[in-house]
């Protein structure tokens, strides 16, 4: 199964995409919601994980992309890695349509074992 990573390249990622890879997943990565597009364009996945800072300036663009990503079709699922700022209101920012969400802060045997768990379902 090949599975897109998007989200700005961290420690966190890097851990759940060596632990997915572990597991028999192809993993791409792709840095930004323009390089996932390409990505989707050209290749066929399985699932679509990406890290949202809940808040910030990309916010509706990562939004964007997982439910643009849904009703097209080009997935079979997707998996949201939350992390909230403290500008965030609850009340007024919308969470993710995904088909797992997730903190992203969880410990990360947690994190990786749910998305992995995911994934495969």
């Amino acid at each position: 199964m090949r599975i897109l990573i998007v989200g700005c390249e961290n420690t966190r990622l890097y851990a759940l995409s060596g632990y997915l890879a572990f597991q028999g997943f192809v993993v791409d990565h792709a840095d930004d919601v323009f390089e996932a597009r390409a990505l989707l364009e050209h290749l066929d996945y399985s699932g679509l994980v990406a890290r949202i800072t809940v808040g910030d300036h990309e916010h509706t663009q990562w939004n964007g992309l997982l439910n643009e990503t849904r009703v097209r079709g080009k997935v079979r699922r997707t998996v949201a890695l939350i992390q909230e700022t403290p500008l965030a209101a609850p009340s007024v920012v919308p969470w993710p349509d995904a088909d797992l969400i997730l903190g992203a802060e969880l410990p990360i045997l947690q994190l990786a074992t749910a998305v992995c768990d995911s994934l495969a379902a």
